[in-house]
């Protein structure tokens, strides 16, 4: 995970949404400076891609990128 951070500014993680993903999520964030993508619909990406569909899912991460400031 250090050798990722030398190469990429960035480094998000999308983990579960169940409390085993969100605690794994801010424990990266602290030990890896790493971005947690929460989306709040299923229980995981793959549920959420049903749920709300690929255009919004890309809006939720365009989101999360504008509320830390990235802009790529």
């Amino acid at each position: 995970m250090f050798q990722l951070g030398v190469k990429y500014d960035f480094i998000f993680t999308l983990f579960d949404n169940d409390r085993t993903g969100i605690s794994l999520s801010w424990l990266y964030r602290r030990r890896y400076n790493t971005i947690p993508l929460f989306v709040k619909i299923g229980k995981d990406f793959t549920e959420n891609l049903k749920h709300i569909g690929k255009e919004k899912m890309k809006e939720e991460i365009k989101n999360v990128k504008a509320y830390y400031g990235i802009h790529i």
